[in-house]
């Protein structure tokens, strides 16, 4: 009996040791499976960075290789590279608007201070050579009747002689006017128009400037013409022009 409980001891013993090596080997397994599952979880970790960092390296490749040299400095953004222009002045933000052109009205008056005139401009048309008429006399002022009246938009036009038969004409002073002289007309309508010098020229009259005197504008002008210059006897006539170009500032 002693040997069959020995026996049995035995056997019970193998078991026993049995059951440390299952234990062993299912504990190993679990250990493996465990790190089967953090081996994966790493694994879907790092496709998931690479998922948000892929588009973030294409783009940075891509402006690196449009412009090496634009790349930024460390620290520095890129945004701070890109130059941003100042926005321009809308047009003619700067400048005041000018006044509101008028209806065609005939002029009845005349003033210009510095020229200490007052007089009632003549109506003048061509002449047979299609040149413009000329007054009468030393003191008529006319007013080109071809052209806009003051106060319209485009170039008035009132000419009158520097002298006549020995007399002073009514623009015997025209090239004394500077910028800034003021010149007021009355029209027929009962309204009155200011014009300011802008400048005074002398031309040639053989190299008179048609087109800036009597061109379109966008604005109503005024044109003040005589003769001036050297007065040539054999032609009965001055050699030059005198034009005093000024526009309306109410």
């Amino acid at each position: 009996m002693a040997g069959d409980r020995a026996g049995r001891g035995t056997v019970a013993g193998d078991r026993a040791r049995r059951g440390t090596v299952a234990g062993d080997r299912a504990g190993t397994v679990r250990r493996g499976r465990d790190r089967g599952r953090r081996a994966r979880r790493r694994a879907g970790a790092l496709r998931r960075v690479t998922r948000v960092l892929a588009p973030v390296g294409v783009l940075t490749a891509a402006l690196l290789l449009a412009d090496p040299a634009g790349a930024p400095e460390p620290g520095a953004t890129a945004v701070a590279a890109v130059p941003v222009p100042a926005p321009a002045p809308a047009p003619g933000a700067l400048l005041p608007p000018g006044p509101a052109p008028l209806v065609r009205s005939e002029p009845v008056r005349l003033l210009v201070d510095r020229l200490g005139l007052d007089t009632v401009p003549r109506p003048m048309g061509l002449a047979a050579d299609r040149s413009m008429e000329v007054p009468a006399d030393a003191g008529t002022v006319g007013w080109y009747t071809g052209a806009p009246t003051p106060g319209e938009v485009g170039p008035a036009v009132l000419t009158a002689h520097v002298d006549w038969k020995g007399l002073p004409g009514a623009f015997a002073d025209l090239d004394t006017l500077e910028p800034g002289d003021e010149i007021r007309v009355d029209r027929a309508d009962g309204t009155s128009v200011v014009f300011a010098v802008r400048r005074v020229g002398r031309f040639p009259k053989a190299e008179f400037p048609t087109a800036e005197v009597y061109g379109d504008l966008d604005h109503a002008g005024l044109r003040l013409i005589t003769c001036g210059g050297v007065f040539d006897r054999s032609a009965r006539s001055y050699v030059d022009n005198v034009v005093v170009f000024a526009d309306q500032v109410r």
